[in-house]
């Protein structure tokens, strides 16, 4: 009985691995302005891609508030993502912190 607990345990901790593993290699884009500002960024949050229209050029306290608002956009998504992966792994309850 106690090896398969063992055994169950050393699966999740492999499901958790792989499930971070595939975050961390993910690119989500958020938007903001109307698609006028674009991020990427990668699972682990970093940005890697900024993209302005032209006409967002204009006014530069509008440039940084989307920017910022599109960034936002992004990490929901990511938070999103994160949630149903975890979710998907099925980790009994009070189990979660050892993984």
């Amino acid at each position: 009985m106690f090896s398969k607990f063992t055994r169950q345990i050393q699966d999740m901790q492999k499901k958790m691995l792989e499930t971070q593993e595939n975050l961390r290699s993910m690119q989500l884009e958020g938007q903001s302005a109307g698609g006028a500002v674009k991020v990427v960024i990668s699972g682990e949050g970093k940005l890697l891609q900024l993209s302005l229209s032209p006409e967002m050029l204009q006014d530069a306290d509008m440039v940084e508030d989307s920017i910022i608002a599109a960034y936002h956009n992004a990490w929901e998504i990511l938070k999103e993502k994160r949630e149903g992966s975890m979710k998907e792994l099925k980790i009994p309850p009070g189990l979660e912190g050892m993984f």
